[in-house]
């Protein structure tokens, strides 16, 4: 147990924070950074795409319950009068 103790305490004393480089420089990624770049845009672009989808399926989805709003009244009207 005082192993354990001294051990974790000599870890401690190892490590100076106030050394340590900023993150941006420690995870930086000189050949992975475009990639990153160009799976940001990807992901900017299958957003844009399934935004427009998800539009174009609520505009149909309303233009079908103003048409059956309509059609029922003009249905009612000729099949049962």
């Amino acid at each position: 147990m005082e192993q354990k103790k001294q051990l974790h305490h000599d870890i401690q004393e190892e490590v100076d924070v106030l050394e340590l480089p900023p993150r941006s420089q420690k995870h930086q990624k000189s050949s992975s950074s475009s990639r990153s770049k160009n799976d940001k845009k990807t992901k900017k672009q299958d957003q844009q795409n399934s935004l427009i989808v998800n539009k174009a399926i609520l505009n149909v989805i309303v233009v079908l319950f103003i048409l059956i709003i309509i059609a029922v009244p003009v249905a009612y009207h000729y099949w049962l009068q």
